[in-house]
């Protein structure tokens, strides 16, 4: 686009205008810059001091947890990996991860797992009551989550367990319930993280049980460390 810049030039008995023809720049500073609005932080001024805006964002929810809730298009000053899967809800409530699980009794009460394997024995009824069995399954999911934690930091676990619980009435609807459980467990890393570590690796060890965050009475977890 050109326009024009006027000179008066007076002759004898007569005035002219003269243009000169100079360019001028698209009004649309930005659109002229456009190629080059994701190479630079957002937010700075650039050579014609025009700020550079915020990339649009998209209308997506992040379901997992320390993750920006909102992506950010464009090329970013640091970094544009992605480490995680985002859904696109249209009007609906996120809804989190599900894990399912099922066992079946035959009419002698042998138990079996959805996902096959051995057969747990219904004839052992007095030896491995209900109970117990909670009590076994608290014990090893508490393992298991601290094991899940464990592969996350690159540390080898190695760890055995036990697990006690004391059923009576609970004085709040005088039913009778497990009301004390005590979960202590062995445990040594390779390699053996600081004291800070190992204990952040317990705790979530502890939080992420499914079982132990299930029960009404929170259980209590004694740790050794070797």
């Amino acid at each position: 686009m050109t326009t024009g810049r006027g000179h008066v030039h007076v002759h004898t008995g007569l005035r002219c205008a003269v243009l000169e023809p100079c360019l001028e720049r698209e009004p649309d500073a930005l659109g002229q810059d456009g190629d080059r609005l994701g190479l630079v932080v957002t937010g700075s001024p650039d050579r014609d001091r025009i700020v550079r805006p915020h990339p649009a964002v998209a209308t997506e929810v992040a379901l997992l947890l320390a993750q920006r809730p909102q992506p950010l298009h464009g090329r970013q000053p640091y970094g544009t990996a992605r480490t995680a899967q985002w859904t696109t809800l249209a009007g609906v409530n996120a809804r989190a991860k599900s894990f399912d699980y099922a066992v079946s009794l035959d009419e002698t009460w042998d138990a079996r797992s959805d996902r096959g394997g051995g057969v747990l024995a219904g004839a052992d009824e007095d030896a491995w009551t209900p109970e117990h069995l909670v009590l076994a399954g608290l014990a090893r999911c508490t393992l298991t989550s601290l094991r899940y934690h464990c592969v996350r930091a690159d540390v080898v676990l190695t760890a055995r367990a036990a697990a006690r619980g004391t059923v009576t009435k609970r004085a709040e609807d005088d039913r009778f319930a497990l009301v004390e459980i005590v979960v202590e467990a062995e445990v040594s890393f390779d390699p053996k993280p600081d004291e800070a570590a190992v204990a952040e690796l317990l705790a979530k060890g502890e939080r992420d049980c499914f079982v132990g965050a299930s029960l009404t009475a929170s259980p209590t977890y004694v740790w050794r460390v070797a």
